[in-house]
């Protein structure tokens, strides 16, 4: 028996029950299936030794007879091969016993399994938009785009944190989204947030946010408020950026959103006239 793991498998047996039983030796094709490839009599092998397309995966030469072993193809225990094995490549192994004369038996399929890495979910800058200058009361403007992907299987993001730059940005800002790339609302939208730092606590909106294989964008998105909601004169103006500091998912993380864009929210007052005599 066996099983896979991140560039390694575990494999499993019971030596030969022969009383004069000396070794077991592992061949390793790489594919779904096993050549023909066979041990030649009397011949002692290493790892990493071939035998036209098969390899020498492990040798094992201090056991009893009808004893269980296990060795890890990939990882160099159990006299297995130390050299790590190449992620979503299947690979079959049939084991063979050797007696003390130099006779190999038939061997013994033991299956084909695929070494999968460990499961993660990368954080990544998008295609962000452009710099903008925006008024109190404009639409809803993008100010940062980021991508998720899984290397393996699927994730689903059930929480996000976006943090807002300069001091005192969140002033200018009615609301927070977060979006996919068409604009499509995923999560529950932060509304006059009071800090610059913006917690999206529930994703479940529209499908939510779902991760897999291939990059998916998402976006943040900003509403100012409105002119009467501002700091009174002389105001102030916010140059904003954002990005995504933080989430929640099954996966371990990697990656960062390393930048946005800049959406400067302008509330600031123009100077005052200058008084000529005459």
């Amino acid at each position: 028996s066996g099983s896979a793991g991140n560039a390694q498998v575990t494999l499993n047996w019971t030596t030969s029950a022969s009383s004069d039983f000396s070794r077991s030796v592992m061949l390793r094709w790489t594919g779904a299936s096993a050549g023909s490839e066979v041990p030649v009599e009397g011949t002692d092998y290493s790892n990493g030794n071939t035998i036209t397309t098969a390899t020498v995966a492990c040798v094992r030469t201090a056991d009893g007879a009808s004893t269980a072993v296990s060795g890890v193809d990939g990882a160099g225990t159990g006299g297995c091969s130390a050299t790590p094995l190449t992620n979503l490549q299947a690979y079959t192994y049939k084991v063979f016993q050797k007696d003390s004369n130099g006779n190999y038996d038939a061997g013994v399929a033991m299956g084909t399994f695929t070494p999968t890495p460990a499961a993660a979910t990368t954080l990544a800058d998008g295609t962000n938009p452009s710099n903008v200058t925006i008024a109190p009361g404009a639409a809803i403007t993008d100010l940062d785009a980021f991508t998720l992907q899984t290397n393996v299987g699927s994730d689903t993001v059930t929480a996000v944190t976006v943090t807002l730059s300069p001091a005192g940005a969140y002033n200018n800002i009615a609301q927070v989204d977060l979006t996919d790339n068409t604009n499509v609302v995923r999560c529950t939208a932060v509304t006059n947030p009071g800090t610059n730092t913006i917690s999206f606590t529930t994703c479940t909106s529209n499908g939510g946010v779902p991760v897999s294989t291939s990059a998916t964008t998402y976006k943040v998105r900003i509403t100012p408020k409105s002119h009467a909601l501002m700091p009174v004169v002389p105001g102030a103006s916010y140059a904003t950026t954002g990005t995504v500091t933080s989430f929640t998912s099954s996966n371990p993380h990697t990656g960062t959103d390393t930048a946005s864009a800049t959406v400067t929210v302008d509330n600031g007052s123009p100077t005052g006239a200058t008084l000529v005599s005459g």
